[in-house]
């Protein structure tokens, strides 16, 4: 089975959309001998910033000599991008023959998709014998399928309004389902929160008996510079230990991610250690679809920015690195975000918008999108397609303009396999 086939197996099998539980996870891995259990592992949650932490914590480990797993959601194209050993993609050989291994168990159970995926990455981790996974929650953290490991330490990166539908409608509610990964007895770190937030989480924390760490009063920043599309270059002064770094990943946000990182090693790693690694590890983290440089003349960019949180950073970033020039933004959003914020984000940048509906049943129709966008004063047409809304506004942009594909991971994902540049 090739990559491509493996979503319409899984869809075939009948584990597609989601459930908030684990019940059934747990029933799924006892029945699999607890694999979860024969490797360390850090859990992390968080409305933005967890993927970008996360492929941190891998880069500085595999540098220190750790075999890492790492399992992440959701995906652009393959699943296998989900899954990964010492920073290599799982093969889709490999996730074939282990998904009609525990085929038996997943269809028993009626599992979800993601239960499917999260039962898969856990085998796949103590089969290859990893030393430390790395596990992002899909949804939330409490009842999250991934909420069946014993982390070491838990990590939450950042708390915004999100699926409050599921996890709740208030700030507060919403920090309660995403401490529900930390552990009795275990640390938790923590980034830049609300207050609202930080109040619930450290009365959670201390409940448990976990220390909360903010990665702000262990970890100092002080910025150096940055080049106009690439990274950012800072000195992270930490337990005694000073080092420079020049981060691959671009924008100034992701300063803020790696001393989330850095205060989630210091639990593990000695400080020496981590300081040694790393400049190296940062230098090398990709992270497709995060400011990610596809084209020049004109440039093109893709980033899965879906939130006004997460847009607000992407915004800040072109403001500072475009100063004043147009920008050509082809975007889709889920109907179920707070599209109205996410454009007022967007207004000081005045882009031309060419809007797309995402491959999703959660999509807003390209046509309502325009309506919104028109509302609040910007420029936006409907386009029929990702592709087609990249062709028109690569000709609008010229060789010298920039053009940026967002809103959605399904957006990006759709460019990705449609779009030849």
């Amino acid at each position: 089975m090739i990559a491509k086939d493996i979503q319409n197996y899984l869809d075939g099998l009948g584990m597609f959309g989601w459930k908030l539980g684990i019940d059934t996870i747990h029933t799924i891995m006892a029945a699999l001998d607890h694999p979860q259990n024969s490797y360390r592992s850090l859990h992390l949650a968080g409305s933005n910033g967890k993927g970008s932490v996360a492929r941190m914590l891998e880069a500085v480990l595999l540098q220190a000599g750790v075999r890492t797993g790492l399992y992440t959601s959701p995906h652009l194209v393959s699943p296998c991008e989900r899954i990964r050993v010492a920073g290599k993609e799982i093969l889709p050989a490999t996730f074939d023959t282990l998904l009609r291994e525990i085929q038996p168990v997943l269809t028993e159970q009626r599992a979800t998709y993601f239960e499917a995926l999260t039962a898969l990455a856990f085998l796949y981790f103590a089969r290859e014998k990893v030393e430390i996974a790395i596990v992002e929650t899909g949804l939330g953290g409490r009842l999250d399928a991934t909420n069946i490991i014993d982390p070491v330490c838990s990590v939450i990166t950042s708390i915004s309004l999100e699926h409050c539908n599921e996890l709740g409608n208030t700030i507060a509610e919403i920090a309660g389902e995403k401490a529900g990964i930390v552990k009795a007895n275990r640390p938790c770190v923590v980034g830049k929160l609300p207050a609202e937030a930080e109040d619930v989480i450290h009365t959670h924390c201390k409940k448990l008996g976990s220390p909360m760490a903010k990665a702000a009063e262990h970890v100092s920043v002080t910025l150096i510079g940055r080049s106009k599309w690439g990274g950012t270059e800072a000195q992270f002064e930490f337990a005694q230990q000073t080092c420079t770094a020049a981060i691959s990943l671009s924008g100034n946000h992701q300063v803020g991610n790696a001393a989330v990182a850095i205060a989630a090693l210091l639990q593990i790693l000695p400080s020496a250690e981590i300081a040694a690694v790393l400049p190296a590890a940062l230098s090398q983290v990709r992270y497709a679809g995060r400011m990610q440089i596809v084209a020049q003349n004109p440039v093109v960019l893709l980033d899965v920015a879906h939130n006004a949180e997460s847009m607000t950073a992407l915004a800040d970033n072109l403001s500072e690195t475009l100063s004043g020039s147009p920008i050509q933004i082809v975007i889709g959003l889920l109907k179920d975000k707070d599209i109205d914020a996410i454009l007022r984000v967007l207004e000081p940048v005045q882009p031309r918008l060419f809007c797309a509906t995402p491959r999703s049943n959660r999509a807003l129709p390209a046509a309502d999108l325009m309506q919104k966008a028109r509302a609040v004063g910007l420029q936006a047409v409907c386009v029929e397609s990702v592709a087609a809304g990249v062709a028109q506004a690569r000709f609008q942009a010229g060789s010298d303009g920039t053009v940026l594909v967002t809103g959605s991971h399904y957006i990006v994902g759709e460019f990705l396999e449609t779009v030849k540049i």
